[in-house]
């Protein structure tokens, strides 16, 4: 089935040298931090393959029928909705911090169709360029080379959002959110 075959797309993704050593590298920084000690090595492969997982369905749901977005966006609940509304009328743009979560596209997707001006920091955002196409008030923009579109968006009022567990550049340097 295509979840399956999906998943194991992601997987080798996900192993490749390139990937697998910051993949590693953070597992083992979060562990520590965490639990104190290092990951075995079947628990680093076992949160890949949840990855992979995830990814495939996310992937499956990104591309499903588009007469369902309506449906899907209205079941989702957005708690946070007012303080972000407020903030907003301060007008100095809101930064949104948050680590992956299940379907990371649509959360962009889902504020931008609510009317939002929209930055999303990916590392390889040029992957997730496709949205722009979709949506013309969502930004991708790339890890490590963003800092001015950045403040630019907040400058203009506009919402960003940080993938604060994506904390490697593209060439396997790590950067600390919020000093950890």
């Amino acid at each position: 089935n295509s979840e399956r075959f999906l998943t194991q797309c992601y997987l080798y993704s996900l192993r490749d040298l390139r990937n697998r050593e910051g993949i590693s590298a953070n597992l083992r920084r979060i562990f520590r931090h965490g639990r104190g000690r290092d990951p075995a090595p079947s628990e680093i492969d076992a949160v890949v393959q949840e990855m992979a997982s995830v990814q495939a369905l996310t992937t499956i749901e990104m591309f499903a029928d588009p007469s369902q977005w309506p449906t899907r966006l209205a079941a989702i609940e957005l708690d946070f909705l007012p303080a972000l509304q407020e903030s907003l009328r301060r007008g100095r743009g809101v930064i949104l911090a948050t680590p992956h979560f299940g379907n990371h596209h649509l959360f962009p997707v889902t504020l931008v169709s609510l009317g939002f001006r929209f930055n999303a920091v990916y590392n390889f955002a040029s992957r997730h360029r496709w949205l722009e196409k979709l949506y013309p008030d969502l930004r991708m923009l790339d890890v490590g080379y963003s800092a001015v579109d950045l403040l630019k968006a907040l400058a203009g009022n506009e919402v960003v959002l940080l993938m604060d567990d994506v904390d490697y550049f593209p060439d396997g340097r790590t950067m600390d959110f919020f000093g950890a």
